[in-house]
Formats: structure tokens, sequence, C-alpha cells
């Protein structure tokens, strides 16, 4: 079994927060990680690991896919993503027992096609900006202060609509 990247922690008696530390030195410098990424993957491998309550390698994959199941449950698809890439890399990555993870999948993305207002919707939109005072005649195209309020107004109008 590749023992990956060796850390003082895990070869020795196991210590939660020089193990993290390591971890995030790993994701910061081997793995150039930014800063916020680094964070989050520690904070989510400490999660498991309080969770757990033993040392990571002693973890069988059954535990691992209990702990992704409660993870699911009742959480954005988002969050399982993190927490599965946060396990990855320090199982695969960092600890070199990519066999306990290889198997979990991450989420299929549902494809949310954007919405592009209709010709008769943009119509409306620009019928709207060029009535209903949004630009006072007598300064000759410049707004008064009361016609950008109304232009506000009937924005936020529009908006609703599409």
């Amino acid at each position: 079994m590749n023992r990956g990247h060796e850390s003082p922690s895990l070869s020795k008696e196991f210590n939660v927060d020089e193990t993290l530390a390591s971890f995030a030195e790993f994701c910061s410098t081997d793995l150039q990680l930014s800063k916020g990424t680094v964070e989050l993957h520690k904070r989510l491998a400490e999660k498991f690991i309080h969770f757990i309550a033993k040392n990571p390698r002693d973890v069988k994959k059954e535990e691992l896919r209990g702990y992704l199941r409660s993870v699911r449950e009742g959480v954005a698809g988002s969050t399982y993503k993190n927490t599965l890439a946060a396990l990855k890399r320090f199982y695969r990555d960092f600890l070199g027992v990519k066999e306990l993870v290889e198997s979990f999948r991450f989420p299929h993305r549902v494809f949310k096609p954007k919405t592009v207002p209709t010709k008769e919707e943009l119509r409306n939109f620009f019928d709207a900006l060029t009535s209903h005072a949004c630009m006072d005649s007598a300064s000759v195209g410049v707004p008064s202060s009361a016609s950008m309020h109304a232009c506000m107004y009937i924005l936020q109008e529009v908006w609703q609509l599409l």
C-alpha cells in the first residue's frame, strides 16, 4: 500500500491538530490550492475525523460510506461535493490510501439553462424605458431625480415580469 505523504502525526501516535496542520500545509504547498480551499478541506477533514473518533488510517470503506451518506442527507449537492473532494484529497493525495476513496463519485450536476427573455419581453422592457417619464424632456435627454426614481420603479416592475 502506498503510504502517501508521510506525516509525523500519522507515523507515530495520532494527533488531530498535527495531522490537520500537516494536511493544510500539504494542500497549500504540494497541491498549490488557494487559501480558501485549503481552509475548507481542513475544516471538512476535521469534521470527519471528529465524527469517526479514531485514527483516519484505521477507517474502513463502510465507515466512510456511512459518513458520506449522513452528509448527503438534507444538504445541497455542493456540500456533499466539497466534503467528498476534501476526503479524496485527504485519503488519496495526503495519506496515499486511494483505494479507500476511489469508488466514490461526485454527484452529477443538473444542467439549468439560462432563461432568455422573449422578443416580446424585451420589447416591453425597452418600451417602458422610453415612456413613463424616464427622461425629462425639459432637460434635453438628461434624467432628473424624479425621472430616475420613475425609471428605477419601472425597471423593477419589468424585472418582475422577466
